[in-house]
């Protein structure tokens, strides 16, 4: 049986595991410094587990998890319940635009493949961490949002009137700072603390 944990919150009671010199390894988290353990705690007491580099930054214009997507629609019939969503913005397509990873690996027992390199679905990770999903409603890549922007190839890039839209950037990640402001936040706070945190 195949399980699958994802922590919300850094442990209250240590520092990267370490609850001192007196006691070492932290009891409470047994040393991995994040938990999903959190009674007796306030939000506004804890701090949010960091989001992986994995997972993509902000939540693109097509995503699964805005209101009024395909995916939501069909009352989540194609969103996955206890695995992973992954984004399907840079990944290879075939025939009849399915998406296709380069490379998949499957364990033993697996009854489906894991796209290796390709990046989690911000909204799938918003919803398992109880982040705030995305606000602004689906909208198809190529059709402009009511604030004036226009959606390329699910980025949204701003664009001035009579100008043509910038080119849209083909992967959203950690490390590509330039690269931030093609897509809408999951919600702003938490959007500038993780930028903090970029190189």
């Amino acid at each position: 049986m195949s399980e699958m944990i994802v922590y919300r919150w850094l442990c209250p009671f240590c520092i990267n595991g370490d609850m001192g010199p007196e006691v070492g390894r932290c009891l409470h988290c047994t040393g991995t410094g994040l938990t999903n353990d959190v009674g007796g705690f306030e939000e506004h007491e804890l701090t949010r587990a960091p989001i992986p580099p994995g997972i993509m930054r902000r939540a693109c214009t097509d995503c699964a998890y805005r209101s009024g997507s395909p995916e939501l629609e069909a009352n989540g019939a194609q969103l996955p319940i206890d695995a992973p969503f992954w984004c399907h913005h840079g990944m290879t397509t075939g025939y009849g635009g399915s998406y296709n990873a380069p490379a998949l690996y499957r364990p033993d027992g697996a009854t489906k493949d894991i796209p290796i390199g390709e990046l989690v679905c911000a909204g799938w990770w918003a919803l398992k961490t109880g982040r705030p999903l995305p606000a602004e409603d689906f909208r198809e890549p190529g059709t402009k949002g009511t604030d004036g922007t226009q959606s390329l190839a699910g980025k949204t890039e701003l664009s001035g009137a009579g100008e043509p839209a910038a080119e849209p950037a083909e992967l959203v990640h950690a490390d590509a700072s330039h690269q931030v402001s093609a897509v809408n936040p999951l919600d702003d706070h938490h959007a500038a603390e993780e930028m903090r945190r970029c190189p």
